[in-house]
């Protein structure tokens, strides 16, 4: 999914699973969500005000949730997290979140 800014208004499709028809819509709207290939075609026809955009995911360690302590023992070793005396899920996540701030 990309972010996009309308340079005038469009027909946008905003719904990837219907591949015909869409929704006019206007600049003023501001930045608005869309397929990536809708992105594109908007794009390559110059209907955008600047460059398409990556969706931001909403939990940059979504990786983490769900796994079980022996496979983030893998993932701390890997990134060279600290894990001290973690021994629960959410522990060794917290501690991998911590470490990954500390990095960026």
């Amino acid at each position: 999914m990309k972010i996009i800014t309308l340079a005038a208004p469009t027909v946008v499709n905003s719904n990837p699973h219907i591949r015909t028809g869409g929704e006019l819509r206007y600049p003023s709207e501001g930045p608005l969500t869309v397929s990536d290939d809708e992105a594109k075609r908007l794009k390559d026809n110059n209907l955008l005000d600047g460059d398409p955009e990556n969706v931001p995911d909403a939990n940059p360690n979504a990786d983490l949730v769900g796994l079980k302590p022996a496979e983030l023992k893998v993932i701390a070793l890997k990134e060279g997290a600290p894990l001290n005396d973690a021994t629960k899920a959410d522990d060794m996540i917290a501690a991998i979140v911590a470490h990954r701030s500390k990095e960026a």
